[in-house]
């Protein structure tokens, strides 16, 4: 089953990746680094599928994305907010958790282990920040048609996406030894989000058009 939804979400990858090329939102700004992640993914995703195959660890390459989506995530976010009290939360919370990430890589948990710390408190930044941002885009008179900007299709799906990540992530350790059955089914969920993000991150590139990235 882990293979096949695998399989499923290198397809569903390629869809918004194929669309930003249609629509050409390489050419934004802030949508070039969400196009950008989405590359990045799907040579992570594949390459993992592939050990997966040779029943090779995939653990470190999963890690490494983490700290790389992090870092792409995070400079969207600091450009997204108008506010400059967010964006002065935003720095010193990525230097925290850029730290915290290290330390879980190097000192913790290791490089083939999963990184439940550090992932647990970026699925929290990440849905704060995601919060946040659909507080500042309802306070504003004039977004009437939320719907045709891309952003908030986009942000729409990280909600989703780390919300419904963060237990399977912070419980790794434990469903892990509980048995091969309860970890193919809890370990499946993020796969799952990941593809439902990709839906909308595919509506949110369609939605793109000059001035239009709020």
């Amino acid at each position: 089953m882990m293979d096949y939804l695998a399989y499923i979400a290198i397809l569903f990858t390629l869809v918004p990746i194929i669309i930003g090329g249609y629509k050409k939102v390489y050419q934004d700004s802030l949508l070039r680094y969400i196009w950008l992640l989405l590359l990045i993914s799907l040579g992570i995703d594949y390459l993992t599928y592939l050990m997966r195959l040779n029943q090779q660890s995939t653990l470190l390459y999963i890690n490494i994305y983490g700290l790389l989506e992090l870092g792409i995530l995070s400079y969207v976010w600091y450009q997204l907010f108008h506010s400059s009290i967010i964006q002065k939360f935003i720095i010193p919370t990525v230097i925290g958790l850029s730290i915290i990430a290290c330390l879980d890589l190097f000192y913790w948990s290791g490089l083939n282990q999963m990184n439940v710390i550090s992932l647990g408190f970026n699925c929290v930044f990440m849905c704060l920040c995601a919060l946040l941002y659909f507080k500042e885009l309802l306070n504003k008179p004039e977004m009437t048609q939320l719907s045709s900007f891309p952003f908030f299709w986009i942000v729409a799906g990280l909600l989703f996406f780390f919300a419904g990540s963060f237990t399977p992530f912070i419980s790794w350790n434990f469903i892990h030894a509980s048995g091969q059955q309860i970890f193919l089914f809890v370990w499946s969920l993020p796969t799952i989000a990941k593809i439902i993000l990709h839906i909308f991150i595919s509506i949110g590139f369609w939605q793109y058009a000059p001035k239009s990235t709020l």
